[in-house]
């Protein structure tokens, strides 16, 4: 006499009914048993393909945000956009490292001028924004 002692827990685990383990064959059930363990694996190895096939196309999408973003970037009231940058100028005296410590706690860093253009740009900034018409915010 054949004896077959399953617990529902498997059952269950595997997605097998009741009605579908008649128990005629201890052998019979550990075959589907190890069907449905390999057809599970092959899930989880297909959904773990997908995964990284997701995580790429996110990271790719994140990359055209973020270009979008530098291209698309709109300065704060108060501050002047060149190119890709924004400029805010003030008119208080302060020291490099104070005007650096200032600049960083806005989000901001003490301007470097890399190129003739910027210069010229920032030159004409400050004339105008010297003039005795006009207020620096």
């Amino acid at each position: 006499m054949k004896v077959c002692v399953v617990s529902a827990v498997l059952l269950a685990l595997f997605g097998i009914s009741a009605g579908e383990c008649d128990c005629s064959s201890a052998v019979d059930f550990q075959f589907r048993t190890i069907d449905r363990m390999s057809e599970m694996e092959q899930r989880l190895n297909n959904m773990s393909l997908e995964q990284k096939i997701l995580t790429r196309k996110l990271s790719e999408k994140l990359a055209e945000c973020d270009e979008t973003e530098k291209k698309d970037k709109r300065c704060k009231d108060g501050w002047t956009r060149f190119k890709e940058s924004c400029y805010k100028f003030g008119d208080s005296d302060l020291t490099f490292d104070s005007a650096q410590e200032y600049c960083k706690n806005i989000g901001a860093s003490v301007v470097h001028i890399d190129t003739t253009e910027e210069n010229v740009f920032l030159r004409g900034l400050l004339r105008i924004l010297k003039s005795p018409n006009t207020e620096l915010v």
